[in-house]
């Protein structure tokens, strides 16, 4: 016999009921009016409501559709299995026979020594890493400390006596030196070297200056890579360059340079006083390497067609006790 289906209208009277509905149904465009129907296959069996001796069906109050082929039915999980607590066994006695008792103990004794010893050799382990962490430590600071000695800085040098009677010598006018380039420019550095500095403060103090200058006379260093080290433009190094070789010349320019003829014979080797037994001096020239200079007229004055490059010509004595006079 085949059963019938039924069909039921949308509560439309219950706005609340009628949402629930309508989101059980997932359907886009739902019809929602006196028309529409919804099949009883999508209620539970609960929510059936049969009249006895008719074979219309009703819904109960409050019913909501939930049977859909979109919906799949969640077996219900299992509940947790009962855990039994870990306890730590304590040894029973055995009346019947002591000596399994025994037996227990000392297996009992002989895990708590081994876990006892475990405990003793991580504390070990912990000691040794605490040592040699510490070493490491003192290792770095000392590497650090060498390093420091080691590091391009005038702070190194102020140790060094030369360095520090070369900036004695040169005197406290070092410190208000006018830049080249500047309106008085030519009188500091042609007078008195001193009086107050106009312009921007300065970046260096006159030791790193000094220092500056001092290596890229020495060493030949390009003024950019001077610049990169001490922390300055290209330009402002190439000013401090200038300006420190021009008040050097006219502090050096008081120096005499020249020995006294019973100094320079008393120490001629013997054998440049057996064939010169009058030299005073041995003339030579040279020519050092200069970056290209921005100036036309001072790259023309300066390019040398002998080593095809910008260089600074120079005329060198040497006096008979060997050292440079000129």
């Amino acid at each position: 016999m085949e059963i019938k289906k039924s069909w039921h209208r949308l509560p439309l009277e219950h706005k609340e009921l009628l949402s629930k509905w309508l989101a059980k149904i997932r359907r886009t465009n739902t019809p929602v009016n006196e028309h529409s129907r919804l099949c009883g296959d999508h209620f539970e069996a609960d929510c059936i409501k049969r009249i006895p001796g008719s074979s219309r069906v009703n819904l109960k109050p409050g019913s909501i559709p939930t049977k859909f082929c979109f919906v799949q039915e969640k077996t219900p999980r299992k509940l947790p299995a009962e855990r039994k607590s870990v306890d730590r066994k304590q040894p029973r006695l055995n009346v019947n026979n002591p000596s399994d008792d025994i037996a227990e103990c000392e297996i009992d004794n002989m895990e708590l020594e081994i876990e006892e010893s475990e405990e003793e050799r991580l504390r070990r382990r912990i000691k040794e890493l605490e040592l040699s962490l510490e070493k490491e430590t003192a290792r770095r600071k000392t590497a650090e400390a060498a390093l420091e000695t080691k590091r391009f800085s005038v702070k190194n040098l102020r140790q060094d006596p030369k360095f520090s009677c070369l900036l004695e010598f040169l005197g406290d006018g070092m410190n208000n030196l006018t830049y080249w380039g500047s309106s008085s420019a030519s009188n500091s550095n042609n007078e008195d070297l001193g009086g107050s500095k106009p312009g921007p403060s300065r970046k260096l103090t006159a030791d790193d200056e000094l220092l500056l200058v001092l290596t890229s006379l020495r060493v030949g260093m390009l003024e950019q890579d001077l610049a990169v080290r001490f922390e300055l433009s290209q330009s402002h190094v190439s000013r401090i360059i200038t300006t420190w070789v021009n008040a050097m010349f006219h502090r050096f320019k008081e120096v005499e340079i020249w020995p006294m003829r019973e100094q320079a014979f008393a120490n001629l080797p013997e054998k440049v006083r057996e064939f010169c037994p009058t030299l005073r001096c041995i003339i030579d020239a040279t020519e050092i390497y200069i970056e290209q200079p921005k100036n036309p007229e001072a790259q023309q004055l300066t390019f040398s067609t002998y080593k095809n490059h910008n260089t600074l010509k120079s005329l060198i004595g040497i006096s008979g006790i060997r050292y440079s006079v000129l």
